[in-house]
């Protein structure tokens, strides 16, 4: 299907559980969630410039599909080692509606609520953390969230996750999970994302979406046919 291609309606489910999964960043949101984290961050004082430049670095990589997420999420996991959950909580809640609301796609919550009336099992899937994607998925009334889980110990950050991460084949470890739970079948599953970082889950359910696509994901989704929309 070529690009920018206008998705029909999604069909009613017919008897089974048919899970619709949700990328966040550039999928649900018009934008990187991780960028305003970014920016968050610095405006309460709590990165350097020195840090935002190179934290800038690695949103271009994560864009170009070369990112290497497992090095680059322990380095950040290393700052916030000993923060107490509550505080991270409640700085999370304050950027999530100061910054992240204002940015949810309409476009992509249309979508959402067309799988939601056709019966389907809207959830969403991404590498952020529970804290930043509960706040949104509260907001959509999503029920089902799959996201890479910070590890607790003593309501403190240990400074690393629960395995797996939540991307490339752990997102499709999280995903297998979901499915799992709620008595779903991936082959009948449809997903929505930008990232070809993804691509372990597109190859996985029966009706992948390349949503905002990064190149390598727009050059992919022409190759194999798959529909590929924008979301504004």
């Amino acid at each position: 299907m070529a690009e920018d291609s206008v998705l029909p309606p999604p069909p009613p489910a017919a008897g089974a559980r048919v899970l619709a999964l949700f990328d966040m960043d550039l999928t649900l949101l018009t934008v990187n969630s991780a960028a305003l984290w970014l920016r968050f961050e610095r405006r309460e004082g709590r990165l350097s410039m020195g840090q935002m430049a190179r934290a800038a670095t690695w949103l271009v990589r994560y864009r170009l599909g070369i990112l290497d997420m497992g090095a680059v999420t322990e380095k950040a996991l290393g700052l916030s080692r000993g923060e107490p959950v509550d505080a991270l909580t409640e700085r999370t809640e304050r950027w999530y509606r100061d910054l992240v609301r204002p940015t949810i796609s309409e476009a992509a919550v249309a979508r959402l609520e067309a799988h939601r009336a056709a019966g389907h099992l809207p959830a969403i899937l991404t590498a952020s953390t529970q804290y930043g994607a509960e706040p949104l998925a509260r907001d959509l009334k999503v029920e089902h969230l799959a996201s890479t889980v910070l590890e607790v110990a003593d309501g403190h950050l240990t400074g690393r996750v629960v395995p797996p991460l939540c991307y490339g084949e752990g997102k499709l470890e999280r995903a297998r999970q979901l499915a799992a739970e709620l008595d779903a079948d991936l082959a009948d599953a449809w997903f929505y994302t930008d990232s070809v970082s993804d691509l372990p889950v597109l190859e996985a359910v029966g009706h992948p979406v390349a949503v905002n696509a990064d190149p390598r994901l727009a050059r992919l989704a022409r190759q194999r046919g798959w529909p590929a929309v924008r979301f504004a």
